[in-house]
């Protein structure tokens, strides 16, 4: 089976000279010689990335953490939306296709995280893992990259949050329990849609809905603090008919008391500029409600130094609806 990729296009790189552009004469001149022709897909390649540093630092107020790790740059799951996209071209790829297909590769990575975790200057923070990849993106099945720096990050006992949409997460569910016995881990599992159709059409190589529910599942059951990530930075939330948003209303108010600690992030402000149909307020603001009770009474650390919870109430803006 060949699984498409997110991108329909392999647009030039900008901070490039010269880059290569699909003749429309020539497709058209294959698909009159075979009706049936198409574009072969690119192959993934992966190529090793000899960095000598790890983390990261950022200095945005925009952003809820202050260091990240990345054991991957670009991401298999070519998700249509991404915002890192445009870092691949710092790398002298496309944002297009080469996003996706052409994958950065930190096999030192553990090894680079714990010689920076070993230097006396080094003072515990968050880290955000990841920032501009999925660590748990497919090849990390076989390599196990992120396993070696959780297994890191668990011996240090720093904090880590974990960002994806791949079951694969499930894998390291283990060393994901130590760090959240010191109160040291969290993962956010992003979810934009219900929709198979529409997810596999955004997200082609990602875990699907089913699949990140499940995820979630697992992971609560393991008493790994878990929470659903909806931001419009990283996973815009897409809704279709009313039944499919119904969905997400009833599962929104039921997998709490299923499941147990369930934590919903969701920033409103970076969603004012995007059109939602007419029943997005109530949506919004019934998981608002949900999320805020059950915040109350399970969430007792955040200005600890340990795990620290983006907590926004719902206040309907003057922005565009």
């Amino acid at each position: 089976m060949v699984v498409k990729r997110g991108a329909a296009i392999n647009p030039g790189n900008p901070f490039e000279r010269f880059h290569v552009e699909e003749d429309p004469a020539a497709v058209e001149e294959l698909r009159r010689i075979d009706p049936e022709w198409e574009p072969p897909t690119p192959k993934t390649a992966f190529f090793v990335d000899d960095t000598q540093t790890l983390i990261t630092k950022n200095e945005s107020p925009d952003l809820s953490f202050d260091a990240s790790l990345n054991p991957y740059r670009g991401c298999e799951h070519g998700c249509s939306y991404c915002y890192a996209r445009k870092f691949h071209e710092f790398l002298g790829f496309s944002s297009g296709v080469d996003f996706e297909a052409k994958i950065i590769v930190k096999p030192r990575a553990p090894e680079l995280l714990r010689a920076e975790m070993s230097r006396k200057s080094w003072q515990p923070t968050k880290l955000a893992l990841s920032g501009v990849t999925d660590c748990y993106q497919p090849v990390e099945r076989k390599l196990r990259i992120t396993r070696g720096c959780l297994e890191v990050l668990a011996e240090f006992r720093n904090p880590v949050v974990v960002i994806t949409k791949n079951h694969l997460v499930t894998r390291d569910v283990d060393v994901l329990a130590e760090l959240a016995r010191w109160q040291c881990g969290a993962v956010l599992i992003s979810i934009t849609t219900l929709d198979r159709e529409l997810a596999a059409s955004m997200e082609p190589r990602a875990s699907g809905p089913a699949m990140r529910l499940r995820a979630i599942r697992t992971l609560a059951d393991a008493g790994i603090p878990v929470g659903v990530s909806v931001e419009r930075g990283c996973a815009p939330m897409w809704l279709r008919p009313t039944s499919a948003a119904g969905n997400l209303v009833s599962w929104s108010w039921g997998f709490e008391s299923v499941v147990g600690r369930i934590l919903f992030f969701i920033d409103f402000q970076m969603q004012t500029h995007v059109r939602y149909p007419p029943i997005r307020r109530p949506i919004l603001k019934n998981v608002d409600v949900s999320y805020s009770s059950f915040r109350s009474r399970n969430l007792a650390h955040s200005r600890d130094g340990r795990i620290e919870t983006r907590e926004r109430a719902y206040e309907p803006t003057g922005g565009r609806n």
